[in-house]
């Protein structure tokens, strides 16, 4: 019993701390706790098929996060190379979930988009800087790849308003989401091929 009481309380905790924020919510707010506890079609009484492909982007982006997760834990050599890049995974799973960049820090941290995309781009740089030798171990084409998705989403993203294109969103949103499979791929085969490995090249 008490061998699991520390993997229980892991598991648990953050679930109480979770349950804490539509309470203090109320409390604070007035908001009500069922606004975050129900599922988004349900709270506004939309068909079940509203969002449903954007909570698909999250659940790659969890799963992207959770491969850094096992993957830092199983190595600890890359630990450190693993630990960020789940913190960058979960940035953005955080940023696509909760629209980051889209509303909150510029509509109530009044934060403008070009310091927000300098953040982002210098914790990505950071990334591919720092850690070039592991990614370098893995299929680095598919890293590049996934970055040009998410330029070409950020890019049909801009031109909404500009430019007549139809399906805009289709080609603003599927390019986003071809950016996260692809994430999801390169880390998952790299995290494969590291923890395979008995240690890492010198």
């Amino acid at each position: 019993m008490m061998r699991s009481m520390r993997p229980l309380l892991a598991s648990h905790v953050p679930v109480v701390l979770v349950l804490l924020v539509p309470v203090l919510a109320k409390l604070i707010w007035d908001v009500p706790p069922e606004d975050m506890l129900r599922d988004p079609a349900q709270v506004m009484e939309a068909p079940m098929y509203v969002g449903a492909i954007s909570n698909l982007g999250l659940v790659l982006w969890g799963s992207a996060a959770t491969v850094c997760i096992f993957a830092a834990v199983a190595r600890r050599d890359a630990r450190a190379f693993w630990t960020y890049a789940a913190g960058l995974t979960l940035l953005l799973l955080l940023d696509d979930w909760l629209l980051l960049h889209d509303v909150v820090l510029p509509d109530v941290f009044g934060l403008p988009d070009l310091v927000v995309y300098a953040a982002y781009a210098l914790a990505v740089l950071v990334y591919l800087v720092r850690y070039r030798y592991v990614l370098l171990l893995g299929d680095w084409p598919l890293l590049l790849l996934s970055f040009a998705w998410f330029a070409a989403s950020v890019g049909f993203d801009q031109l909404d308003g500009r430019v007549d294109l139809p399906g805009l969103y289709v080609w603003e949103d599927g390019a986003k989401l071809f950016g996260i499979a692809t994430w999801l791929l390169f880390h998952g085969r790299l995290a494969h091929s590291l923890i395979c490995a008995r240690r890492l090249p010198a």
